[in-house]
């Protein structure tokens, strides 16, 4: 299972990442429904940049288990 770093120094499973977009895009679901545009600001500035991040740190970790390995 892959794993990444997280902001706190630990990891973060790759089904965390999912998990954790999942409840971010929710999150920003629900606030544009209330028409709540600071938060939905905040999320995309705050919560969706973070995943962003993780996100990169996972693909790329999906990337080089997938690659073939010179001998």
């Amino acid at each position: 299972a892959l794993s990444v770093p997280d902001p706190e120094g630990g990891t973060v499973s790759g089904a965390a990442c999912v998990d954790g977009l999942v409840r971010v895009l929710g999150e920003i679901k629900s606030a544009v429904g209330d028409e709540d545009w600071s938060h939905v600001s905040d999320l995309l500035h705050d919560e969706l940049d973070e995943q962003a991040r993780q996100w990169e740190l996972l693909l790329r970790a999906f990337s080089e288990s997938a690659s073939p390995r010179s001998a």
